[in-house]
């Protein structure tokens, strides 16, 4: 949607930085001075809990930077395009052989030090943030009927499913998803978030890796994964090879 603004400019050539959404409830940004601030003073910071957790809803924020040449000889329309910073995110966790899963068994997080955003949109030094779910569900896929359990469809197959934000992804650094098992010692995902959601770019596109992670806003991604009855037991020990028969029968010889 394409909202006008009217700018009443002497000729000249402007920078003009736009910050769209910037919401009290999500970001922090510093109190200008007109006059004497610069475009360099103007940054903005995710908020988070004071434990570096940010478990709520971000509101959507866009940034554009562009040169605006006003010659003042007549109306003049310019045009800007906004980069989206935030991203969503939603993950299901299904099982290979359809036993229900429980949302409140896992935990799902994203860490990733992109919280703080230099007034050209790059990322600046600042403690890692924690992204949690703002929203989580066990959701029924089957929805079987008493039919359906006769000839041997399940009744119900609970997924678990898990929504998140995070600010904008960077390609080349190590913003990780890690999904754990309160159960399991091992994570049950622990991967590189931006390298896997590379995997989603279509064969030919031509455009950087980020250019495309820039592009893109929402992510839908189904894990899928096979249970094993004891994760954290060691591996059984092989079965012995079993004696020579010394009186076999027949003879081999």
């Amino acid at each position: 949607k394409a909202n006008n603004v009217k700018l009443d400019l002497e000729p000249g050539t402007y920078y003009a930085l736009t910050w769209a959404g910037l919401d009290e409830g999500s970001y922090e940004w510093p109190a200008l001075t007109p006059g004497s601030s610069t475009i360099q003073d103007i940054k903005v910071r995710t908020l988070r809990n004071a434990d570096a957790t940010q478990p709520n809803e971000l509101e959507p924020l866009w940034h554009a930077l562009d040169t605006l040449v006003i010659t003042g000889t007549a109306h003049e329309d310019k045009e800007i395009s906004l980069a989206k910073n935030t991203n969503k995110l939603r993950f299901v966790l299904q099982d290979t052989e359809g036993y229900s899963m429980n949302v409140d068994d896992f935990t799902f997080e994203i860490t990733a030090d992109n919280g703080y955003m230099d007034y050209d949109n790059t990322v600046l030094d600042d403690p890692q943030i924690t992204y949690l779910p703002y929203y989580t569900e066990s959701i029924d896929i089957a929805s079987g009927s008493e039919t359906d359990e006769a000839i041997g469809k399940p009744l119900s197959q609970m997924v678990a499913v898990a929504e998140m934000n995070t600010m904008r992804l960077m390609a080349g650094e190590n913003y990780r998803l890690v999904v754990r098992h309160k159960d399991w010692a091992d994570d049950v995902l622990n991967i590189n978030l931006p390298n896997y959601l590379l995997l989603t770019q279509m064969e030919g596109h031509n455009m950087s890796a980020q250019e495309y992670l820039d592009r893109q806003d929402e992510y839908s991604i189904i894990f899928f994964l096979t249970p094993i009855l004891c994760p954290d037991c060691p591996d059984p020990e092989p079965e012995p090879e079993p004696e020579p028969d010394p009186d076999p029968t027949p003879d081999p010889d």
